[in-house]
């Protein structure tokens, strides 16, 4: 799905999403190059495994989204797992804590009454005005009106 087909689109801030391609890059060529040696020198392989690791967290945190389509389907780019709902599936849009940590983030039930967190809302304890706004636009898709969002 390309972002012209998206009514909804939450993504990370901008410069969160920069730095998540700078740091791997960055990372990944200080370590290749030596110019910070680690402590015991891991060898190459652990050095390689340590630089896709990175390049995998940059590329799974640059994904992060919630894009929802006008014909009703809803694409969840999570940590993890990537999930596509339909509207229909969808019977509650919530706030509400994550783990057991102070981090908050816009949660949806499901008919089979699961939750499903939205990723790439989480933010710590200050950000309650911000996900309420994103929370809104996610019940505006709901309810198929189109949002000041767009």
């Amino acid at each position: 799905m390309t972002s012209t087909d998206a009514q909804l689109e939450l993504r990370p801030p901008r410069w969160s999403r920069v730095w998540v391609v700078v740091f791997p890059v960055v990372f990944v060529s200080t370590i290749v190059s030596g110019v910070v040696p680690l402590r015991g020198d891991p060898g190459r392989a652990a050095s390689l495994l340590i630089c896709v690791f990175a390049a995998a967290l940059g590329w799974r945190l640059f994904r992060l989204a919630a894009l929802g389509t006008a014909d009703g389907r809803l694409v969840l780019r999570n940590h993890w797992r990537d999930r596509t709902l339909h509207r229909d599936d969808v019977t509650e849009v919530t706030v509400e804590r994550v783990g057991r940590g102070g981090n908050r983030s816009v949660h949806l039930r499901l008919r089979d009454g699961s939750t499903v967190g939205l990723d790439v809302t989480e933010v710590p304890f200050l950000g309650r005005s911000r996900l309420e706004r994103q929370a809104d636009e996610v019940r505006a898709w709901l309810s198929a009106r189109p949002g000041p969002f767009l």
